[in-house]
């Protein structure tokens, strides 16, 4: 589960850098992600290694019930937010 949480990440890394380089910061609805999507690199930085190492600490801590409730929330989270980026993509092509 935690691996596919952070390639869910990566994934939604490289589909909002591409939908920014290609339509602008003005497509990026989450406020905190602008601030780093100004500068790709720190927005890569903070999605690889800010966000592993959360990951990371929930798959250390799995046994406790939170932090298992926790991980489903996030695996839940980027489910739906990768199916939105697709939905984007599919509908941007036309």
């Amino acid at each position: 589960m935690y691996i596919t949480i952070y390639l869910l990440n990566i994934f939604d890394l490289l589909c909002t850098t591409y939908l920014v380089s290609k339509y602008g910061i003005e497509i990026e609805q989450n406020p905190i992600g602008r601030l780093f999507l100004t500068d790709t690199a720190r927005a890569a930085e903070w999605k690889i290694l800010f966000i592993g190492c959360c990951i990371f600490t929930l798959y250390r801590f799995r046994e406790h019930k939170l932090c298992k409730i926790l991980s489903y929330v996030v695996l839940a989270c980027y489910i739906i937010l990768s199916v939105y980026h697709i939905y984007i993509l599919w509908r941007l092509r036309k």
